[in-house]
């Protein structure tokens, strides 16, 4: 198992909080096209209607999926439907650094 000294801690959670300030600055910025269209044209609609609709390509079946439990659990304001991404964007800084640290070592 791979232990992280204080000092490593210290820089990931410096990391973190360096990509954390501006996804949660950028979290209320008006709804975009492509954000719009998946949710317009897919997410508000039943989950059996998002896993059997490709007729664009801006459909990613997951991330629709997810921002459909957002929307149905949390409502439909921009915040609400960016929470799948939001999450995504902060476990991958954790996700790339662990990697990182795994295949090139310290």
């Amino acid at each position: 198992m791979m232990r992280l000294n204080w000092m490593e801690t210290l820089l990931l959670f410096a990391i973190f909080i360096l990509g954390l300030i501006p996804r949660i600055l950028l979290l209320n910025r008006s709804i975009e096209y492509d954000e719009a269209y998946t949710f317009t044209q897919f997410a508000r609609y039943p989950f059996q209607t998002i896993i059997s609709d490709y007729s664009a390509p801006n459909n990613h079946v997951f991330h629709t999926i997810l921002v459909r439990i957002a929307y149905l659990l949390l409502g439909d304001q921009a915040w609400q439907i960016r929470i799948p991404a939001f999450l995504a964007g902060l476990l991958i800084i954790l996700c790339a650094y662990l990697l990182g640290r795994l295949l090139y070592n310290k």
